[in-house]
């Protein structure tokens, strides 16, 4: 998509899901001796969800593994719409525009493996973190400067926000408080 087309493409945008591992995380699963799993978000991440979501933009995680961290992090975000252990993404993101009352042209998603490729295809506006796979890399939209897991989730947030007018509020609501 050409710069222009990008822009248009992010105005609309009422809906943004993602997978979670390797683009809210960088993708690695700790285990430790007793078989506990853990996993890394970046908090830069955490507060582009935030700030969006704060306009009025919905959130949704959707990811082929289950895991109890992703439902955590979700409720730390406030992310109502968490769908796990599936590898059909096309489905649920379908059901969420319609339960959303959202067109596909209103939603954006960002995945960085090729079980992602399928939903670009159900998007106004695809997204892969910087180290996404190579042929997801070639598909998306757009693409983050940052890996998955290391700001790209903010990028993204800062971007559909700026094209949307609604960043520098966030910015101004800063020097309120530090004044």
């Amino acid at each position: 998509m050409e710069n222009r087309e990008l822009l248009t493409s992010a105005k609309k945008i009422k809906l943004i899901a993602l997978d979670n591992d390797g683009v809210l995380t960088g993708g690695q699963v700790m285990i430790n001796d007793y078989g506990g799993a853990a996993k890394s978000y970046d908090i830069r991440d955490g507060l582009g969800v935030i700030m969006a979501r704060k306009v009025g933009i919905t959130f949704a995680i959707i990811t082929g593994l289950k895991s109890p961290i992703v439902e955590e992090r979700a409720r730390q975000l406030g992310i109502e719409e968490v769908h796990q252990g599936l590898f059909d993404k096309c489905d649920i993101l379908k059901h969420l525009l319609i339960r959303h009352n959202i067109s596909s042209a209103q939603a954006a998603y960002m995945g960085d493996d090729i079980i992602d490729i399928p939903v670009f295809d159900e998007v106004g506006l695809s997204a892969a973190p910087a180290n996404a796979h190579i042929d997801v890399l070639k598909k998306a939209d757009w693409i983050a400067k940052c890996n998955g897991g290391m700001g790209a989730v903010r990028e993204l947030t800062d971007f559909i926000l700026k094209s949307q007018g609604k960043y520098d509020h966030f910015l101004s609501e800063g020097d309120k408080k530090n004044n």
